[in-house]
């Protein structure tokens, strides 16, 4: 009973990281590019999600 339970779980949880390691390589290009152009106070906002 608990593996009809887990094994969906775990592979829920598994399918979700590409989604947020993707989100994460764009919040890091935005940080990236604004600290490139020296806007250094904006770049920080981007990683916060700001």
């Amino acid at each position: 009973m608990e593996a009809q339970i887990i094994k969906p779980t775990i592979k829920a949880c598994l399918a979700e990281v590409p989604v947020k390691l993707k989100e994460a390589q764009q919040t890091a290009t935005a940080a990236q590019a604004c600290a490139e152009t020296g806007d250094v106070t904006e770049a920080p906002r981007n990683i916060d999600g700001h």
